[in-house]
């Protein structure tokens, strides 16, 4: 096995003017005033009696000035990435849906959406009779 040849050596950067100085910050451009003022303005309504409004406000003013982080928080709250949902059962379910044909499979789906919609009743009271589709 060969080893290989690279520029690129551990500890080593690989554009070193343009590699952080000691003492230079990692955002030299620090916190955005629009963040600390949403931060402040949330702090306050959550500590203080603040109102909500103002903390919102602050959050879309950022977001229309293309604020990542404001745009991150955003999403964040209204479409979180990961959601999980356990339901608990003390019936095991335990289905091996590959052992049945795709016709098998298609009249278990119409079983089961004739069983999940509510039925509506005849005039008389009656349920009425299933359609011949079904088996």
């Amino acid at each position: 096995m060969s080893k290989k040849i690279s520029r690129f050596k551990p500890g080593k950067s690989a554009c070193p003017e343009k590699q952080w100085r000691p003492g230079q910050s990692g955002n030299p451009l620090g916190v955005s005033r629009l963040r600390a003022q949403y931060e402040q303005t949330f702090l306050r309504a959550l500590y203080e009696g603040g109102t909500p409004e103002e903390a919102r406000d602050l959050l879309w003013a950022a977001m229309r000035k293309s604020e990542a982080w404001a745009i991150s928080l955003f999403w964040s709250k209204v479409a979180p990435a990961n959601v999980r949902l356990e339901l608990g059962s003390d019936v095991k379910n335990e289905f091996d849906f590959t052992r049945i044909s795709d016709d098998e499979l298609k009249a278990l789906e119409g079983i089961l959406e004739r069983v999940a919609r509510p039925v509506a009743l005849l005039e008389n009271g009656d349920v009425p009779a299933p359609s011949p589709d079904v088996c």
